[in-house]
């Protein structure tokens, strides 16, 4: 049974790094597809049209960082139990795992509000 656990935490710890990767490329790419947004104190004409021209860009945009955010929780997640393992009383793994439940969180609010 033990060497069964170790295979598991050797495939968590995988997939979680391979979680991170996924985070900046699917955050990368989510820059890519909105193109440049109208300045803030642009006409409200100006930005329409913007959003005319570039809806299906928007949308894109919104779904890849949408689903960085997804997988960057996964990432702090198993970055969070490695840290936990290596150092059981230690503050450095609740620290990361709050940090990282903040960011996605605040990375899947940012996209709804927009």
């Amino acid at each position: 049974m033990q060497r069964n656990g170790l295979r598991m935490d050797r495939l968590q710890r995988n997939v979680a790094g391979i979680a991170g990767i996924l985070f900046v490329v699917l955050f990368v790419a989510g820059i890519i597809p909105g193109g440049s947004q109208p300045d803030l104190n642009a006409s409200a004409a100006s930005i329409t049209q913007y959003y005319q021209d570039h809806h299906e860009g928007v949308l894109w945009s919104h779904l890849l960082i949408t689903l960085a955010s997804v997988a960057i929780l996964w990432f702090v997640g198993g970055l969070s139990a490695v840290l936990s393992r290596r150092d059981p009383g230690g503050l450095l793994a609740p620290v990361v795992l709050g940090a990282g439940a903040v960011t996605g969180g605040v990375g899947g609010v940012d996209q709804r509000g927009r």
